[in-house]
C-alpha cells in the first residue's frame, strides 16, 4: 500500500511532497537516518541538503494520503499535491 507524504520546513514554509510504497513510517525513518550519511544516494538531494541546513527537527512530517494500492493513482496523487 502506498502513501503520499509531506515534509514542511517550519522556518521558510517550503514543502517537499513524496510517495512511498514502504510502510508508513519506514520512509520517514529512511530520510532521518540517511540525510547525514555521505554514502547515501540521497545525500545531495535538495531535501537532504535542507535537513542539514535547517535541522531535521525543524521539519514536520505528515501523511496526506494512505492505503493506495494502484501505482498509477499514487503517481497521479503525487503530481496533484506537488502542484
Amino acid at each position: 500500500m502506498g502513501i503520499i507524504y509531506r515534509f514542511t520546513n517550519q522556518i521558510n514554509n517550503k514543502q517537499y511532497i513524496g510517495q512511498s510504497i514502504s510502510p508508513k513510517n519506514e520512509r520517514y525513518n529512511n530520510h532521518k537516518s540517511s540525510y547525514k550519511n555521505e554514502n547515501s544516494s540521497e545525500y545531495n538531494s535538495p531535501l537532504h541538503r535542507a535537513f542539514r541546513k535547517y535541522g531535521f527537527e525543524n521539519f514536520t512530517y505528515e501523511i496526506l494520503v494512505k492505503d493506495i494500492s494502484d501505482i498509477d493513482i499514487l503517481n497521479q496523487l503525487e503530481k496533484y499535491y506537488i502542484n
